[in-house]
């Protein structure tokens, strides 16, 4: 059976990387003259191909005079983010606003829900924000007050200070105003520029929530440069929303697994965990993006049924809050793209499969012949915004799943690559398959690795893979989380994984896969290894037999189109494959 991997990989890292890319220190933030597109992150690093949301308004380039007019970059007297909050009442917030950020080089606006924010009101009626600004969260606070209107905020506020080549960067959080500007390469634009006002209010709503002033912009800024991210109209809400929690004495039966014979021209399978407790029903496995996630529904044995209600907290993934919804819609051929396109609506009303206790199968109830059922991660609950979907054809019995010991990973490739950085020995690539020994299917989310070096047992270090300090938050990582991706050292799309190794050190590289459930080891799978230590260094100058090209998901691309993100995988005469990440031309 060929793994769904879902959506996951095309819209979670579109909407999420495209659209939300985290800040972190030491990302190279260069501002550049000659360049319209913001600068706060390294391009050839973006995590996400080039796809805007069908959503996204496109607004304008950045000012090019405004950009040549950057003076040297040099510490700000006084520049000091606020990374901790002072003592007080802990508030979560949900958000929506008209968020804008720049797309490679176009800055868009599009309407934004699910967004989620922290914030401590101090018993002397301060008040303080974190990551103010939606699509660059730079764990750092801006400081405002509770007034008897709402709330304000007086600008501009450091953010977060950056480092490239010896040189310092500091970013603020100030109060934009809408303007037009002629610029000498575009003509006239439409922008944002500080404004002479230097207090920014919410205010407060008859049922508690703030809305911002809507003629000004919370936005981010370089030298008094827009940098093209920012909010208006944002309205913050106390956010009391509870995930779905499945009793402790409760046990998964891992023997499900959900068909999807629509989407694809094959059938493709995903999965899950369920455990029936009475009238409820609980569903682990569904979102990649929270493998943990609980789904909730109902069970009515009487009329053979368990209905899934929509708008179902599933938890929080970075800045945002991710829903269930369930949908019903259809698919069609879309002439214009040549290519099979979903159109679904969220219900309403609860999505109801037809249960069969005895196989152990559902199939779903959809509202009319045509159409299919489907299940959406969505962000927030307010609008339809899919990081991930699934059509439900029906959900089915693979046999009890009693082995957990997982197929071996099979290496695909490995190179020599300290030629193009010295910093680094070599990088491997390598298939996780997701399967046990015996061609069932396991939970995604329990699929670990871990790696070999030289026969030994090699922990991921902070030192060497600074992604998993940024990214999962612990300085050593034994076993990898087979959907674990810094898109920089660590890759995983789909099957695909690869590692580039900072370690000068190595001759041999082993990769185990891990079956873990609730931090236990369940099964191990033989290691998959392979001798470096003699390979030639100058192998990537080889002549070049064949190419292939796979998209971020991991699914072989036959043309890839101009401006696409894609993986080359360039086959070597001497047998070598030499792998990189390019934007097709």
């Amino acid at each position: 059976m060929k793994r769904l991997y879902t959506m996951t990989g095309a819209l979670l890292l579109v909407a999420l990387g495209a659209n939300a890319l985290t800040l972190k220190q030491g990302t190279e933030l260069l501002p550049a003259a000659n360049r319209s597109v913001s600068a706060l992150f390294n391009e050839e690093a973006r995590p996400a191909d080039a796809r805007k949301s069908p959503k996204a308004k496109t607004i304008s380039k950045l000012p090019a005079a405004s950009r040549a007019a950057l003076k040297t970059p040099k510490a700000s007297e006084g520049f000091n983010p606020i990374y901790e909050a002072p003592e007080g009442k802990e508030i979560k917030m949900t958000g929506a606003s008209m968020s804008f950020y720049v797309d490679w080089g176009e800055v868009n606006a599009e309407e934004w829900t699910g967004l989620a924010y922290d914030a401590v009101q101090t018993d002397n009626g301060e008040f303080y924000l974190k990551n103010p600004i939606s699509f660059t969260p730079t764990d750092t606070y801006i400081k405002g007050r509770v007034t008897e209107e709402g709330l304000e905020f007086d600008f501009p506020q450091p953010l977060v200070r950056q480092f490239n080549n010896g040189e310092i960067y500091d970013f603020y959080a100030d109060i934009l105003e809408y303007a037009e500007v002629e610029d000498p390469d575009q003509g006239w634009i439409v922008t944002f520029l500080p404004s002479e006002e230097r207090t920014l209010r919410f205010y407060r709503n008859d049922d508690g929530s703030y809305t911002m002033d809507e003629q000004y912009m919370l936005g981010l800024t370089y030298n008094n440069v827009w940098e093209g991210f920012g909010e208006m109209g944002l309205t913050l809400t106390e956010f009391e929303g509870e995930v779905a929690e499945m009793p402790a004495d409760i046990e998964l039966d891992y023997s499900y697994v959900l068909v999807d014979e629509q989407s694809y021209e094959t059938t493709l399978y995903r999965p899950l965990a369920v455990a029936l407790d009475g009238e409820d029903a609980y569903i682990n496995g569904i979102s990649l993006a929270l493998p943990d996630a609980v789904v909730k529904g109902k069970v009515d044995m009487n009329a053979g049924t368990i209905s899934i209600p929509s708008d179902q907290l599933l938890g929080r993934y970075h800045n945002y809050y991710l829903f269930l919804m369930t949908g019903d819609g259809y698919t069609y051929y879309d002439p214009d793209w040549e290519e099979n396109m979903v159109s679904f609506d969220i219900m309403e009303d609860n999505l109801v499969f037809k249960y069969d206790a005895e196989k152990k199968t559902l199939m779903p109830i959809v509202a009319e012949e045509g159409h299919n059922a489907y299940l959406i991660i969505n962000f927030g609950n307010t609008i339809t915004s899919p990081c991930e979907y699934y059509c439900v054809d029906h959900i089915m019995d693979q046999g009890a799943v009693t082995d957990f010991t997982p197929q071996m990973p099979e290496i695909i490739a490995w190179n020599p690559i300290s030629e193009f950085d010295p910093e680094y020995s070599y990088a491997i690539e390598f298939n996780l398959s997701g399967d046990n020994t015996a061609g069932q299917m396991l939970l995604d989310n329990n699929i670990y690795y871990c790696v070999y070096i030289n026969g030994e047992l090699y922990p991921l270090t902070v030192d060497e893979f600074p992604g998993i300090g940024e990214l999962a938050g612990v300085d050593t990582m034994t076993y990898v989380p087979a959907a674990f991706s810094d898109d920089v050292d660590i890759y995983a799309w789909g099957a695909y994984h690869g590692l580039a190794f900072r370690n000068q050190e190595i001759e041999t590289i082993g990769v185990q896969s891990v079956y873990i459930i609730d931090g236990e080891v369940m099964g191990r799978s033989k290691i998959a290894t392979v001798d470096v230590s003699g390979v030639d260094e100058t192998m990537a100058d080889s002549e070049t037999i064949s190419t292939e090209y796979y998209d971020l998901t991991g699914r072989k691309v036959i043309n890839p189109s101009a401006g696409s993100i894609v993986i080359s995988r360039a086959h070597k005469a001497d047998g070598s494959v030499k792998v990189a990440k390019q934007i097709v031309k």
